[in-house]
């Protein structure tokens, strides 16, 4: 017959592990918060062109937190145990390491990706070409690729048919230099959305947008280049992403001191108090009491 435990551990079992329970509660909210925000990059049309390791590399460490916690969750439930609190925090202070490593790495990532936007459009327009551009030449020359074949059919388009202004409504008569229509090409929607987002014309100069034109007094209205508004806004959510991410990382971190300072407090500091009973559950007494058990 199994001995019953003692009156301090039976009560500790069934209320279980209640510091766990808050520090992964706490964490669990932190990667939340976190992964919801990364989603969000991932999402984004401008960063998942041109930088989408911000975004990822943001995302990874919030969805390990957010599993931590639930896993910590979980095993909150149980009887508190020195080595589950121990490696719970572990774990949390590693990914809080990581998270903050990742928000350093987004908000410097996010300035030099700016930077080689900028640089590379200026490079561009007095030799032609992307060198300047550093680690994203080959993406700036892509996008500045399907710029002029979108230029060329919304000007295809425009000779057909004057009284069209916007290359969404071209259809048919937006045929491209591949023969292909302008609304199959890879990044259609990519400069619909720049355009109408950032109400900008060319990509690199000053240029008549291809999109959101609603009479013929705006085709002759050039606007800022895209890229660099553009390369604002991958700076902008660069360092907002690595602000955020060391602003969670913090709080994550205090979790897993928190679940270090309390590791004294787990059901192994009833052991004493446990050895105090015999095997029916009642406490010795007298000269037995100080007895070895055999």
């Amino acid at each position: 017959m199994a001995s019953p435990l003692s009156p301090a551990r039976s009560q500790y079992e069934e209320q279980g592990d209640d510091v766990v329970f808050r520090c992964a509660a706490c964490a669990l909210c932190c990667g939340a918060l976190a992964a919801a925000a990364a989603a969000f990059g991932c999402t984004n049309q401008v960063l998942t062109i041109f930088a989408p390791e911000l975004s990822w590399l943001f995302l990874a460490p919030s969805l390990l937190i957010v599993v931590v916690g639930l896993v910590g969750l979980c095993g909150s439930r149980r009887v508190a145990s020195t080595l589950f609190r121990m490696q719970l925090a572990v774990f949390l202070l590693v990914l809080a390491a990581l998270l903050a490593a990742a928000g350093v790495f987004a908000y410097i990532s996010a300035s030099a990706a700016a930077d080689w936007i900028d640089a590379g459009c200026d490079g561009h327009e007095a030799t032609g070409l992307w060198k300047d551009a550093g680690r994203i030449e080959e993406k700036m020359k892509h996008v500045h690729e399907q710029y002029t074949v979108l230029k060329n059919g919304w000007t295809t388009c425009r000779s057909l048919n004057p009284l069209i202004y916007d290359l969404a409504s071209c259809g048919l008569r937006a045929q491209c230099a591949d023969g292909k229509r302008a609304d199959s090409q890879p990044l259609f929607a990519f400069f619909q959305h720049l355009q109408l987002t950032f109400a900008c014309g060319g990509f690199c100069t000053d240029q008549v947008p291809l999109f959101g034109l609603a009479s013929i007094g705006e085709t002759l209205e050039r606007r800022s280049a895209c890229a660099v508004k553009v390369a604002d806004s991958v700076e902008s959510l660069g360092h907002i992403f690595g602000g955020l991410a060391v602003a969670v990382a913090v709080p994550v971190g205090i979790i897993a001191m928190v679940l270090f300072w309390a590791v004294g407090r787990a059901p192994e500091a009833f052991d004493d108090y446990d050895d105090d009973y015999d095997d029916d559950g009642y406490e010795p007494q007298g000269p037995d009491k100080f007895m070895a058990p055999e």
